[in-house]
């Protein structure tokens, strides 16, 4: 392979390592600087027009159907300048996604000023957007926490462009007039796990099946996303009142985790905002080094 072929399979070849880690491993590897370019600052996603494969006489694969992209990021700024300008880029974005057939997902919390968003679509249109992403100067992207993988589905309905939903400090029940005689309730909540023996993951890999399958036979659909980094889970549940005020009193006394009390948002829908999913989950790794406290 030549530097460059290397440099490639580095980052393509491992999508849960973070940029910072893998620009080590590279010096590590005695690839010059010109190679690492090929890993650069600006995290330029390599897409259909490069070559991943050695000469080997084998064809090199076809071109990705879609690329995913996700991280976190913190606002710059107060909570309330930081919360008008989020509120400015989904309103931006929502349309612009739909027609470059982009869809994702962006999860806020207004408390930490912190920022998850995942984007999908094709290669190259993925990669222009993550590109003006990154270098906004309204947030600081965690470079660890960066994932990029090539798949050959959407997870995310196209029709969303990007669905977007905040936890914030606001505990008051958030009620639509429009909404009162729907027949749906959503609730969402942030809370804190409170294992603390490094067998975090493993509580909620534990979790998510059954909620799968229990949300499946009562008409419950919704989503989480769990950031290892920090032990904080987010999660929306929506369907028939009754059923999701019976799942919530279960979840809001479970021991494993504590509720952030404030961060609970109870509304009536007119329309669930995750019909595809009993339960779909999303997370955050914690970075190698991280997880042996470097």
């Amino acid at each position: 392979c030549n530097v460059q072929q290397m440099a490639y399979q580095l980052w393509h070849g491992l999508p849960w390592l973070g940029t910072a880690s893998k620009q080590r491993l590279a010096a590590a590897a005695g690839l010059a600087a010109a190679s690492v370019a090929m890993l650069p600052q600006r995290h330029r996603l390599l897409g259909a027009s490069s070559t991943a494969n050695c000469d080997t006489g084998a064809a090199a694969a076809g071109p990705p159907v879609f690329l995913r992209v996700s991280y976190t990021s913190t606002m710059r700024g107060d909570v309330t300048v930081a919360n008008a300008r989020l509120q400015s880029i989904v309103a931006n974005s929502v349309g612009k996604n739909v027609k470059a057939k982009l869809s994702g997902h962006l999860c806020y919390d207004s408390v930490l000023q912190q920022v998850w968003q995942v984007l999908e679509g094709h290669p190259d249109t993925v990669d222009a957007v993550f590109q003006q992403i990154q270098a906004d100067p309204r947030h600081v992207i965690d470079e660890e926490t960066i994932s990029i993988e090539n798949v050959e589905s959407r997870k995310y309905p196209i029709g969303w462009g990007l669905r977007y939903c905040e936890f914030s400090s606001n505990g008051a029940v958030c009620t639509e007039a429009s909404a009162k005689e729907s027949p749906l309730l959503q609730i969402a909540y942030k809370s804190f796990l409170t294992v603390t023996d490094g067998e975090e993951i493993q509580v909620m890999e534990a979790i998510i099946p059954h909620a799968m399958l229990k949300n499946a036979r009562c008409g419950v659909t919704g989503w989480l996303l769990y950031n290892d980094s920090t032990s904080t889970v987010y999660q929306v549940l929506e369907g028939p009142p009754a059923v999701v005020e019976a799942i919530w009193e279960e979840i809001r006394h479970d021991p494993r985790h504590t509720v952030a009390a404030e961060s609970v948002m109870r509304k009536r829908i007119a329309e669930r905002q995750f019909p595809n999913w009993s339960m779909s989950m999303d997370k955050v790794e914690k970075s190698p080094w991280a997880a042996q406290n470097y």
